[in-house]
C-alpha cells in the first residue's frame, strides 16, 4: 500500500484520465492511481526486485521498462498527468535539465505534474 503521500494531492488528479508514473518501484501509487479511476502508465527499470513487484500488481500492459534519464518512449502530449514520488534527483544538473524537458514534452497542454523530492535536511541525504 502507497504511504499515503499522494493522498494530499489526489484532488490535483481529479478528473486526469492517463497518467504517466515515473520510476514506480514496486507500482504502489501505481495502484492507488488505478484505484483513483486513472488509466496509468507506469515506468522504471526493469532490473529491480521492486519492479518485478510492480508487474504483479499491474500487469503487463501498464508497465514499461524506460530509463526517465533518457529519452521517455511516448509522443509529444499523449498523457493528461505525470507523477513522480522521489524519482527525479538521483542525476547530475545536466541530466536532471534533460529531464525535466522530457516530462514537459509528454503530458497534453495543462496537464498536471505531481512529484516529491527528497530535501537536503532528508535523514536520508546523501546516503
Amino acid at each position: 500500500m502507497s504511504d499515503g503521500w499522494l493522498e494530499r494531492h489526489r484532488a490535483s488528479l481529479e478528473g486526469v484520465g492517463r497518467v504517466l508514473e515515473l520510476g514506480c518501484g514496486p507500482g504502489e501509487d501505481a495502484e492507488a492511481l488505478r484505484a483513483w479511476g486513472l488509466d496509468v502508465v507506469a515506468t522504471d527499470l526493469p532490473a529491480t526486485a521492486e519492479v518485478a513487484d510492480a508487474r504483479v500488481r499491474l500487469g503487463t500492459r501498464s508497465l514499461i521498462y524506460a530509463d526517465h534519464s533518457c529519452p521517455l518512449p511516448f509522443a509529444d502530449a499523449v498523457f493528461d498527468g505525470v507523477v513522480a514520488s522521489l524519482s527525479l534527483y538521483y542525476f547530475s544538473h545536466a541530466t536532471t535539465a534533460s529531464m525535466i524537458c522530457e516530462i514537459a514534452r509528454v503530458p497534453k497542454p495543462r496537464g498536471v505534474l505531481v512529484f516529491r523530492v527528497n530535501a537536503t535536511d532528508d535523514v536520508e541525504y546523501g546516503a
